[in-house]
């Protein structure tokens, strides 16, 4: 069974898998901005870190992982998944 921060980091995960055909998408048409750019960036840095951490933890003895920071992740992965809906929204033959 998944412990709550197993869940979050599956939902990020899912979450960021569905921003990445967006955000190459920007990165293709040039349209991505670099503040955008460098949140997506550092987000995906996190996820890794999480992951890597979660590896570490699970070839040694268990040890409690710090929620606050998943809950950190977890609402700039949503922010950055409602920025992209609003500008795709903005994008010309979207609607």
């Amino acid at each position: 069974m998944l412990s709550p921060e197993e869940v979050d980091l599956v939902a990020d995960l899912r979450k960021v898998a569905e921003l990445m055909p967006g955000v190459a998408f920007d990165i293709v048409m040039e349209t991505l901005t670099p503040e955008r750019e460098h949140e997506f960036g550092q987000i995906l840095i996190a996820l890794g870190e999480i992951i890597s951490n979660r590896a570490e933890r699970r070839s040694a003895p268990e040890q409690p992982e710090a929620h606050d920071t998943r809950n950190s992740l977890t609402k700039r992965v949503d922010g950055l998944a409602e920025r992209s809906q609003e500008s795709a929204a903005d994008k010309p033959g979207s609607q």
